[in-house]
């Protein structure tokens, strides 16, 4: 049936892949962001709430430099565990 038939042509113009690797190298990344980044922030901006200081400002900051030595820890601790 000409109708069924698929043109190789057509496939090849309108079809974009996302390659196996690529996509699994983007959960992974995206994973330890979150593992890193996303949930420790969460956790600190949460903890920092004072209901008689109600700033969130205050809450923001506090939770950013929490989240920054953690991740600073991390990186320290990754590039002597590779180093060795």
């Amino acid at each position: 049936d000409v109708a069924a038939r698929v043109d190789p042509s057509t496939v090849a113009k309108f079809s974009t892949n996302l390659d196996t690797a690529m996509m699994w190298q983007i959960i992974l990344w995206a994973a330890a962001a979150f593992v890193v980044v996303l949930i420790p922030y969460t956790n600190f901006y949460y903890e920092a709430f004072d209901p008689d200081d109600d700033k969130p400002g205050k809450q923001v900051s506090q939770a950013v430099m929490y989240t920054l030595g953690i991740a600073f820890c991390y990186a320290l601790l990754v590039g002597v565990l590779w180093a060795t």
